[in-house]
């Protein structure tokens, strides 16, 4: 059916364009036909430009369309975009995309953490594309999480934290006096990979007894700053390390994390004390958390330098009774 000369609708998209002319007029509302025929082709054809839609496009808006204020999410959708794009082909129409072709980007995820992790962003990915109709729906909707068997966090015993620093005091070099600070911050306050690298000089004070960590957990994290609690034997450390080094108030505690990663294949892997994989990622925060509420027995203050806020499951869960009393006491330098 013709409405105008430039214009062709197929008949259902006709109709409906008269009906809606027709109601238009009804409320004395001045429009014309060939208006309304203009908006039903150029919508006509926005629809067929979505349903056309490429893997590669579909990754590439979505990652662009991140907001801001979730720019922390950025990496790991781009990462996911990227592992796509390898395992599938990057021109592959979205609309022709199955179950099986999501998991083949899957399987590589042996770890149920890891697969879990995936899956979940995947479903996000693709829960926009349905919002958006790219597709009609979610081809992995059904698919449900692994479960994950319970793992005890990775910890060093209070004798292998005596021996670490032994070596520390006994490194002949004066520059790498500033692994101990790295270690004492780990050790004997708790502070996360992240948080030691980012730390300055100026959040340690060692006079009231506390350190300041402006940005917890991730770098965009938007959460109030924490504030550690320091024990005695904390507090000698970090004074010793405080004294030796020269460097500004306002520059970093650690200069160099590949200085650090050395360090610990050089002097520590050779008496066994590694934990340069991903499960020993913050095993001297697992330490800490271990080791402060067996000797202490105040998990509410554990928490709370944790940054774990008023919850105690966590430290209920991972970290409650994994050593005696005794042995926390030895760590901390306060044997009966």
């Amino acid at each position: 059916m013709t409405i105008h000369p430039k214009l062709y609708l197929r008949r259902k998209r006709a109709i409906d364009a008269l009906h809606a002319y027709e109601t238009l007029r009804k409320h004395r509302l001045n429009v014309a036909l060939s208006d309304i025929a203009t908006d039903y082709v150029r919508v006509h054809k926005a629809n067929q430009q979505l349903l056309s839609c490429s893997l590669k496009r579909c990754c590439k808006v979505f990652c662009n369309s991140i907001p801001k204020s979730q720019v922390r999410n950025w990496g790991t959708y781009r990462s996911l975009a990227r592992r796509i794009l390898e395992t599938l082909p990057p021109d592959l129409p979205l609309k022709s995309l199955t179950e099986a072709d999501c998991v083949k980007v899957l399987e590589p995820s042996k770890h149920p953490g890891t697969y879990n992790s995936r899956l979940r962003r995947m479903k996000a990915l693709l829960n926009w594309a349905v919002r958006q109709k790219y597709i009609s729906q979610n081809p992995i909707a059904t698919l449900v999480l692994k479960p994950r068997p319970y793992c005890e966090p990775c910890f060093f015993h209070a004798e292998d934290v005596e021996r670490i620093f032994s070596v520390v005091d006994a490194c002949p070099y004066e520059h790498d006096k500033p692994i101990g600070m790295f270690l004492a911050l780990g050790f004997y306050a708790g502070l996360r990979t992240s948080e030691i690298l980012r730390a300055r000089w100026e959040d340690i004070n060692c006079e009231e007894e506390f350190i300041r960590i402006p940005k917890p957990k991730g770098i965009t994290n938007g959460g109030k700053p924490r504030i550690v609690e320091l024990e005695p034997r904390a507090i000698r450390l970090l004074r010793k390390f405080v004294a030796m080094s020269n460097s500004d108030k306002s520059s970093l505690v650690v200069p160099s994390v590949w200085k650090i990663s050395q360090w610990k294949k050089t002097h520590l892997e050779p008496l066994g004390l590694s934990w340069g994989n991903d499960t020993y990622h913050n095993v001297m925060r697992h330490t800490y958390a271990t080791m402060h509420v067996a000797a202490f027995r105040a998990p509410a203050t554990t928490a709370l330098n944790l940054g774990h806020g008023e919850s105690l499951r966590i430290l209920e869960k991972h970290y409650r009774g994994l050593v005696g009393r005794a042995e926390g006491k030895r760590y901390w330098g306060e044997e009966d």
